[in-house]
């Protein structure tokens, strides 16, 4: 199982999350997927809890922009990752793609996706799925750990 993260964007004016969108339109028929959309969620940590812990996800991907979304996400993915060190996190989006170095020595984050990265989520999730290397990946980059 994925779950496919969309942090708050703003409290005012709500956009669809057309990246997480068009990953789940890739993921579709392939892998099982949730999208949470924090936009929607009063306590989007604790549903993200548990909705990891219900199904067991074993992946974590969340878009990430500058801003209340980068505010949002550190915390919680932290926590998230304190709660379940087994979980493979994801992160991709604007200030990742910026910023990789930083956000994989974080130490909560497994991956980043740089850049427009449906194939090479997809590529990732087969690549850990079949014990394949990840290193030839295009956009994706390693934790330490995530290799």
């Amino acid at each position: 199982m994925i779950v496919l993260v969309n942090p708050r964007s703003a409290k005012w004016k709500h956009r669809l999350p057309m990246s997480i969108l068009s990953l789940a339109a890739l993921l579709e028929g392939r892998y099982s997927y949730e999208i949470v959309d924090g936009n929607f969620e009063a306590d989007l940590e604790a549903t993200l809890t548990r909705t990891i812990h219900e199904t067991n996800a074993q992946y974590l991907g969340i878009t990430v922009m500058p801003g209340p979304q980068l505010m949002q996400a550190i915390p919680i993915t932290q926590r998230l990752k304190e709660l379940f060190p087994r979980l493979k996190i994801v992160w991709g989006g604007y200030f990742p793609s910026l910023h990789a170095n930083v956000v994989l020595q974080s130490g909560f984050v497994d991956f980043v996706i740089r850049g427009q990265g449906e194939l090479s989520f997809l590529e990732l999730i087969d690549a850990v799925e079949r014990g394949a290397s990840r290193d030839h990946i295009p956009g994706c980059r390693l934790s330490a750990k995530g290799r």
